[in-house]
C-alpha cells in the first residue's frame, strides 16, 4: 500500500511538473507574442509619423514654391533665399532639398559631347559612351531606325523585352534603367549615381548657379577643379556667361548660349524622414497661369535611402577612372542641415517670373 501511495504521489509530481513546464512554455510563447505586437504597433506608430512628416513638408515646400519669387540666387528674396542647389534643409523632422532642373542632366535633350564629359565623370570607360549615347537616342527618338551603336525593337526583342522601346522620351529618371546598356554599368547605379545627377524634365540649358560640380563637368574645358571653383564663386555672388566666358575662355554669353544662369520653372524635390528606409523624390512644374493649378508634379518615385555622404571627406576622393576630384562637400552641406528660412510676410503677387 505505500509502495502504491509513492508511486501514485511520483506520478502527481511529474504530471505537476509538465504541466508548470507546458503553462510556462504557453506563457513565454504568448509573451513573446505580445512583444512582437507591440513592436508592430510601435513600427507601425513611427511609420504613420514618418508619413505624416513627408506630407507637412511637402506641403510647405508647395507652398514655398507657389508664394516665393525666384532671383538667380534662389527662391525667394535675400537674405531669406531657399537655395535650389541641391543642399539638404531640415524641415518636420527629416530634410528635404530642393534641386532647379536647369542644374541637372536632361536625359531627354542633351549633346553628345556634354554626355561623354558627363559619362567620363560618372566613371564610364570612354569606350562605351558612343553605346550609351546612341541607345538613348534610339529610346527616346519617335522613329525605329537604328543608329550606328544603338538598339531598336529587333535588339530589344532579342534581350526578351519585345515592349521595348517606347520611342517617346522616358518618363522619370529611373526609366533609364530599362535602356539597353545602360543598367549593366555598375557605376552608374551606385549611391552618387546618374539618378541624383539626371532629370527628364526642362531644357538642356544649364545653369551654372544650381548645378553639381559632375554637371558641371558636363560643360567644355570643365574639370573638377574649375568646377569647385565655379561653386566657390556662386557661393559670393551668382556666376554669368560672361564670367564662364572669362574663366573658360568660351564664346557662351550669346542668344543661343548653352547656358542660363537663372532657375527654371522645374524644381526636383527630394525628401528624407528618419525611420523610412526609402527616400521620396518628384518633380515640380511652376505652372502660375494654369488653369487648374499653380504647380503640377510631372515625375514621382521612391529610392533606397543611403547615407548622404557616405564616403570620408577628409581629402580629395578618386572616381572610378582614377581622376582626382573634389570633396562633395562644401560648407554648404554640413552635418546638421538648417532649416528653411522664415515665410515672407506677405505672399509675392507674381510667384514666378523670368527676366525680360
Amino acid at each position: 500500500m505505500n509502495r502504491r501511495s509513492r508511486a501514485s504521489r511520483g506520478f502527481v509530481l511529474v504530471l505537476t511538473l509538465w504541466v508548470l513546464a507546458a503553462v510556462a512554455i504557453a506563457a513565454g510563447f504568448f509573451g513573446e507574442r505580445v512583444q512582437a505586437s507591440l513592436r508592430l504597433a510601435a513600427a507601425g506608430r513611427d511609420l504613420a509619423q514618418a508619413q505624416i512628416a513627408l506630407a507637412n513638408t511637402q506641403a510647405e515646400v508647395l507652398y514655398r514654391l507657389g508664394t516665393s519669387p525666384m532671383s538667380p540666387w534662389g527662391l525667394g528674396d535675400r537674405p531669406n533665399t531657399i537655395l535650389l542647389d541641391g543642399r539638404p534643409y531640415a524641415e518636420s523632422g527629416g530634410t528635404v532639398e530642393l534641386q532647379d532642373a536647369a542644374g541637372l542632366v536632361n536625359l531627354n535633350a542633351f549633346t553628345d559631347d556634354a554626355m561623354g564629359r558627363f559619362l567620363a565623370t560618372m566613371g564610364v570607360p570612354a569606350n562605351r559612351h558612343a553605346m550609351l549615347i546612341d541607345t538613348l537616342r534610339d529610346y527616346v527618338d519617335a522613329d525605329g531606325l537604328r543608329r550606328l551603336n544603338g538598339a531598336e525593337s529587333t535588339q530589344y526583342g532579342a534581350l526578351g523585352r519585345p515592349d521595348l522601346p517606347r520611342n517617346a522620351p522616358l518618363l522619370s529618371p529611373p526609366e533609364l534603367r530599362d535602356v539597353s546598356g545602360w543598367s549593366e554599368q555598375p557605376g552608374l547605379w551606385r549611391a552618387g549615381g546618374v539618378l541624383e545627377f539626371a532629370t527628364t524634365e526642362g531644357s538642356p540649358r544649364l545653369n551654372p548657379n544650381t548645378a553639381p560640380w559632375q554637371v558641371l563637368t558636363a560643360l567644355p574645358g570643365v574639370t573638377p577643379d574649375i568646377a569647385q571653383l565655379i561653386i566657390a564663386r556662386r557661393e559670393l555672388q551668382p556666376v554669368d556667361a560672361a564670367w564662364v566666358d572669362r574663366l573658360l575662355g568660351t564664346q557662351f554669353d550669346t542668344m543661343l548660349s548653352p547656358l542660363q544662369t537663372f532657375p527654371s520653372n522645374q524644381v526636383r524635390v527630394t525628401q528624407r524622414a528618419p525611420g523610412l528606409p526609402w527616400t521620396l523624390r518628384y518633380n515640380v512644374e511652376l505652372t502660375p497661369n494654369g488653369s487648374k493649378a499653380p504647380w503640377k508634379i510631372s515625375f514621382f518615385y521612391r529610392l533606397e535611402s543611403v547615407p548622404q555622404h557616405p564616403e570620408p571627406t577628409d581629402g580629395p576622393r578618386k572616381n572610378t577612372v582614377g581622376t582626382p576630384t573634389p570633396s562633395l562637400d562644401s560648407p554648404t552641406h554640413a552635418n546638421d542641415p538648417p532649416r528653411f528660412p522664415p515665410r515672407a510676410s506677405q505672399p509675392a503677387s507674381a510667384p514666378f517670373f523670368l527676366p525680360g
